[in-house]
């Protein structure tokens, strides 16, 4: 929330409504208040389409340090802790 709050908004379209992030609506998918960033963070973790939330929130912040904030979010926690949580589940 501190780091992308307030990026994506819907009007004026920020990302721009060209993007795929535009184009399917994915403007709700944002940082800008705790509801909204665990739900996107829940669709980052079951991995619905990840990379245009990715490029959305990239091209709104217009830095490519949000593309490893998303990148090391995957990592930690989808190969990881998820993988942990199933392991653990199935035994």
């Amino acid at each position: 929330v501190y780091l992308f709050g307030g990026l994506v908004q819907s009007d004026p379209p920020r990302p721009s409504s060209q993007s795929d992030f535009g184009t399917l609506g994915y403007y709700p998918n944002n940082f800008n208040d705790m509801g909204s960033a665990c739900v996107t963070c829940f669709e980052l973790l079951i991995v619905n389409n990840w990379h245009v939330i990715c490029e959305g929130i990239v091209e709104a912040s217009g830095t490519v340090w949000a593309r490893l904030y998303f990148l090391s979010f995957y990592i930690l926690a989808v190969l990881v802790c998820l993988n942990i949580f199933v392991a653990f589940a199935i035994e």
